[in-house]
């Protein structure tokens, strides 16, 4: 049995619970290509008249913007999440304590997650609005 093996347990279940929403996070970016589609039924639900407005090439250009900044927040989330368990299974086995670095990351991290949140949710409500 490895030493402090609930520990390393515990360290391994978090790796593999950022890996998934990173996954989780890479495949809405995939997602919001479709997402257009959608919003043209709901549009349809609500019987409220398209517009011409607003060019298509602009509203598939902002839709590939948010998608793209889920894709690589997620990207940047696999490799966070890779470093994190690394660090802390050395700092599991180590007799000394060692300061972690990973807040200012984590905050960052947040909030880029936060503006792509606000981003979609502006597109939706500009996209039902109009």
């Amino acid at each position: 049995m490895r030493r402090n093996f609930g520990e390393h347990s515990a360290n391994e279940r978090t790796y593999l619970a950022w890996i998934r929403t990173s996954i989780g996070l890479m495949a809405f970016g995939f997602l919001l290509e479709k997402f257009t589609l959608f919003l043209d039924y709901l549009r349809l639900a609500l019987n409220q008249p398209g517009t011409t407005q607003e060019p298509a090439t602009m509203q598939e250009s902002a839709t590939r913007l948010i998608g793209l900044a889920f894709l690589t927040l997620g990207a940047i989330m696999i490799g966070m999440a890779a470093l994190r368990y690394r660090l802390y299974a050395r700092q599991i086995d180590s007799p000394e304590l060692e300061k972690s670095n990973f807040v200012l990351f984590d905050t960052i991290l947040g909030a880029c997650l936060a503006g792509a949140g606000i981003l979609l949710g502006l597109y939706l409500a500009l996209r039902v609005a109009l």
